[in-house]
């Protein structure tokens, strides 16, 4: 990971609805392993659905670089950049312990940055002590992306959020800007704002509904149709009011809307940790054999249509939906060295790629609290590195192919440290390392274009509040003095300019995935997004090409 790159941007203007559509493709910019672009070809080109690797322009000349050169810099510190003095902000409300979205909400080509704030004052706080600090009333803030600077803060106790839910950034109405949809503190309703922030609606959700697991789907019409913890719902195109449809009962950890196979992309289904559901009349597909945090991607061709990875307290699964069979049941309590102090063993989100050097194999990475664990196709662990997040077992991570050289890095923030690794071999190596405390709940690190200059860019959540318990070892004590700093949210980005491959400027919900965003936006082509490298990952954002991205040393 880490390479110089110099690239020419002046004639690139992305589209942010998404920036890697059908036309408009960005294709030249590839980026490899130990190497640094030297000329590149016009910077966008038209591409129809039917395109293959052989009609694209020819691959970038190469010439080898350090790898290490590149490191992590500082872009913005929400919290600090927070006029603090000004009671309206609600300063208190420091914490993030969920994962951050990012999308162009106001359709000015500048991305904001959407996340819950909770607060360790009790007096701030409906239900006082009696109940845990993060799952009472929060703040919703919304950020400038460019600068970090805060746009809007809500948390006025009828709007207040649950302060670590996940929000879900979409497009209503088709005005190309986007709502902000969240689960009000009481988890009883969900609230509708606009793209300033100002109020939209508010839907009474009749249950308790969860925190982390809003999700959407645009049909033929462009009919925006959502789900939050299996409570089917859409705008009323009349009156631009909230309608529920059905309701196909909770306990859905987490929920994302996705084709069963790349021949279905028109009837997306509703993925939930309990298994697979058609939203139009709420039939139960798939059952998986038990619940659990879920992925779904190409890891097997010799089963038909999409698998689904499932993990929960230490039992690990691999499904396949079309053809209603289990591949894998897998106790992983039985690896001791797994095994946390407790005895157990976690999981949360997984998520999906071509982690190793053979890239005709997608590998799947879940942190399983004592470790990091990497598991092939099979569910065979490949190799581990030792984390810390023993607390909550269920934290998420992502992944994202920095330097283009095909093979993805995992990023992966415990109690401690946001770290990002590379498989080499049987062996996990941290490539970078950041200070990044955190009491871990389902969060994740996100790569995205933050601020829209057509580079990438991490963003980190990090909260303080337990920094004590946190940083037990001796040889933490340094880190552990730089915690108690660190709150809120942090956007970072390569240290050496252009040094990571580009991304589009779009993460709008937990389960994201750059293929339903393409499929939303060109329903013709998406058979072929469905099938091409894209489909084989899962937690990762897209490098704005439908191709795997590849270099040639000339």
């Amino acid at each position: 990971m880490g390479v110089h790159v110099s690239r020419n941007f002046k004639s690139l203007k992305m589209g942010f609805a998404f920036a890697f559509a059908v036309t408009g493709l960005l294709i030249g910019f590839q980026n490899c392993s130990g190497v640094n672009f030297v000329e590149a070809p016009p910077p966008s080109h038209s591409l129809s659905a039917n395109a293959t690797p052989e009609s694209l322009p020819h691959p970038i000349a190469c010439v080898a670089n350090e790898a290490d050169k590149v490191q992590l810099k500082i872009k913005w510190d929400w919290y600090p950049l927070l006029d603090q003095t000004k009671p309206e902000n609600f300063p208190e409300f420091s914490q993030v312990m969920m994962t951050p979205l990012v999308a162009d909400l106001n359709n000015d080509t500048i991305p904001e940055v959407v996340f819950t704030t909770f607060t360790t004052d009790y007096s701030k706080l409906v239900k006082g002590s009696s109940q845990s600090i993060y799952n009472q009333n929060g703040v919703l803030r919304i950020v400038d992306g460019r600068t970090g600077q805060t746009i809007k803060s809500v948390g006025e106790l009828s709007l207040a959020p649950f302060g670590t839910g996940q929000p879900l950034l979409v497009d209503l109405d088709g005005d190309l800007k986007k709502e902000i949809l969240y689960a009000h503190h009481t988890l009883t309703k969900i609230i509708a704002l606009n793209f300033d922030g100002s109020f939209r609606w508010e839907m009474d959700t009749h249950r308790s509904v969860g925190r982390n697991n809003l999700a959407s789907y645009k049909d033929a019409s462009g009919k925006v149709h959502m789900s939050v913890d299996g409570i089917l719902f859409s705008e009323n195109d009349s009156n631009h009011q909230p309608q529920i449809q059905r309701d196909l009962g909770g306990g859905a950890f987490t929920q994302f809307f996705f084709p069963l196979s790349p021949e279905q992309t028109d009837k997306p289904k509703l993925f939930t940790s309990k298994g697979v559901f058609d939203p139009e009349t709420g039939n139960s597909i798939f059952q998986y054999p038990f619940s659990a945090y879920v992925a779904a991607a190409e890891l097997n061709p010799n089963y038909a249509g999409y698998e689904v990875v499932g993990m929960s307290n230490g039992n690990f699964f691999i499904t396949s939906p079309s053809e209603g069979k289990v591949i894998v049941n897998k106790d992983l309590s039985g690896i001791n060295e797994l095994l946390c102090g407790s005895g157990r063993v976690g999981g949360g989100t997984p998520t999906v790629g071509n982690f190793d050097d053979n890239p005709e194999t997608a590998e799947i990475a879940v942190a399983t609290g004592r470790y990091l664990s990497i598991f092939d196709s099979n569910a065979e662990l490949i190799a581990k590195y030792e984390t810390q997040d023993c607390s909550s077992l269920v934290t998420g991570i992502s992944s994202f192919d920095f330097n283009g050289d095909g093979k993805t890095e995992i990023l992966y923030a415990d109690e401690k440290y946001l770290r990002v690794f590379e498989l080499r071999g049987n062996e996990l190596v941290v490539v970078k390392s950041e200070v990044n405390p955190s009491g871990t709940l389902f969060e994740f690190p996100v790569v995205v274009d933050v601020d829209g200059n057509n580079d990438s860019d991490l963003i980190l959540a990090s909260n303080n509040y337990a920094v004590g318990g946190l940083y037990r070892d001796a040889e933490d004590q340094n880190a552990k003095e730089i915690a108690k700093n660190i709150t809120g949210v942090r956007a970072f980005s390569s240290a050496t300019d252009h040094g990571w491959m580009p991304t589009n400027p779009s993460w709008p919900q937990f389960s994201y995935n750059p293929l339903m965003a393409l499929r939303d936006q060109d329903q013709k082509g998406s058979k072929s997004y469905f099938e091409g490298y894209l489909a084989r990952t899962f937690g990762r954002n897209s490098q704005l090409s439908i191709f795997e991205p590849s270099c040639v040393n000339e």
